[in-house]
């Protein structure tokens, strides 16, 4: 035919035009009179100009993925952006859609290393007259199903400790709040909450803490309130010490104390401690129990109630045991007995 055997590389101008018109040129007849072939209105494409345009994309999306070099030491860096602006685009990577079965999963992470420090994940908002926002969540369900789960933990160490996990806020002129809650329920019971450390099979359990902040002016409340009911009982508040799992005699459980803090200076006074039921409006107030817990073999608990004492001087407190005002015509009593024994004397 004259046109050669080698294979050749080439575009098709119908569907190049349809995609970018700029770079093709229709010319009314193209002939080869040797070969006495000819073609009417042939588009041609301008392959010089695709290679120049591609060229300057290339460049384009070179300014927003930019990969380093390798060396001996470390392998090529890789930097993804959108371009500057007055207002900048956004970047978005994720996975498709799925029409039947579980869409595709989004992984980021750093990778591992042998010898050294494996590298941080770091996902921050950026700075400006307000703050970027940063905001982690897991994804919605459909009709009755449950919504997406989320969790968040350090890393584990074969060896040694696993990592730390902190939640705060930053310092500023006024520091931000952080909330630790669940989500209101529509219908049914709202989430719990739960707040402990891990169990240890050898050696001490980590131990809780919650105490507000100290301050120039007054320490910052703490305050552990059980739920409010709109129609019936309110929640209920409960502290209990640690049980003993390994039962048997020497088993101690562990010990509650409620006090307030002692004088920061000389001639200072500690705190006061209040143990009281809520005021009601019209029917009965909440009673107050202290009592120690029963016994099945051994002695039951003691209660003692006493002021402490003094040692410079000073009188020691009074200890008051009396019953309430009342504004009927029975004033409320006040009974102390010793204890019931079945078998011997009773207690005075």
């Amino acid at each position: 035919s004259g046109l050669g055997e080698e294979p050749v590389r080439a575009l098709i101008g119908q569907e190049v035009g349809e995609l970018m018109p700029e770079w093709v040129t229709v010319v009314d007849e193209l002939s080869f009179p040797e070969q006495g072939f000819a073609l009417q209105q042939f588009q041609e494409v301008n392959d010089r100009q695709v290679l120049y345009d591609t060229l300057l994309s290339l460049q384009a999306r070179h300014e927003r993925l930019k990969l380093g070099p390798n060396d001996a030491e470390t392998s090529g860096r890789l930097d993804m952006s959108t371009a500057d602006a007055a207002s900048s685009g956004d970047a978005a990577v994720t996975t498709g859609v799925a029409s039947d079965g579980v869409s595709g999963s989004l992984l980021l992470e750093t990778g591992d290393s042998s010898s050294g420090v494996a590298g941080r994940v770091e996902v921050a908002g950026g700075a400006g007259l307000t703050g970027g926002d940063v905001r982690v969540a897991a994804g919605g369900a459909a009709a009755d199903a449950a919504g997406g789960s989320m969790q968040l933990s350090s890393g584990a160490s074969q060896q040694g400790a696993s990592g730390d996990l902190v939640r705060t806020t930053s310092d500023g002129v006024t520091s931000g709040a952080a909330t630790l809650s669940t989500g209101a329920a529509a219908t049914g019971s709202s989430g719990d909450l739960s707040l402990h450390t891990g169990k240890t099979s050898t050696s001490g359990a980590g131990s809780v803490a919650v105490s507000g902040g100290v301050g120039a002016n007054g320490g910052a409340d703490v305050s552990v309130s059980a739920g409010a009911n709109a129609a019936g009982l309110g929640g209920s508040l409960t502290l209990t010490t640690g049980a003993s799992e390994t039962g048997g005699d020497g088993s101690i459980s562990g010990g509650l104390t409620i006090s307030s803090a002692g004088a920061g200076s000389e001639g200072g006074s500690s705190g006061t401690v209040s143990i009281s039921s809520g005021a009601t409006s019209t029917g009965a107030s909440g009673s107050v129990g202290v009592r120690s817990g029963s016994s099945e073999s051994g002695p039951s608990g003691a209660v003692s109630i006493a002021s402490g004492d003094t040692t410079d001087g000073g009188a020691a407190g009074d200890v008051q045991v009396a019953p309430g005002a009342s504004t009927s015509a029975v004033g409320a009593s006040v009974a102390v007995a010793g204890g019931i024994a079945e078998g011997g004397s009773g207690g005075r």
